[in-house]
């Protein structure tokens, strides 16, 4: 049950577009990409354990919500050093990433009970 053919195609796709693009660009929209990702997962803790205050927690957050917080400045601090290239790139790949989902990833239904929602 190895997801082989998904990953034969990210492993093609991620061939083809390293041989395309230059590796500084590649470093500045995987540097964004992941400062992004930290500062929302950063804000997220935050959020959920301010809005959800008796959910099960896996783990510990030291110093919260201090750190989160420090961690969503920071991140989004070394954004606002990147070039306005990497910006447009980045914003590039979000809306082509939202288009996708409109079009498949919306319409795609979930199985019954496969997941289990927290409201």
């Amino acid at each position: 049950n190895t997801p082989h053919w998904a990953t034969l195609c990210c492993g093609l796709v991620a061939s083809v577009v390293a041989g395309l693009f230059p590796i500084g660009v590649l470093a500045e929209v995987t540097s964004m990409g992941t400062l992004l990702a930290f500062a929302l997962v950063c804000g997220g803790v935050v959020m959920l354990r301010h809005s959800k205050p008796d959910l099960p927690r896996p783990f510990l957050v030291p110093f919260s919500p201090y750190v989160p917080i420090l961690g969503v400045f920071l991140a989004i601090g070394q954004i606002g050093f990147l070039p306005w290239t990497a910006w447009v790139r980045m914003i590039a790949w979000l809306l082509l990433g939202a288009v996708m989902w409109g079009f498949y990833g919306n319409n795609v239904t979930e199985p019954d009970g496969v997941y289990t929602r927290v409201d």
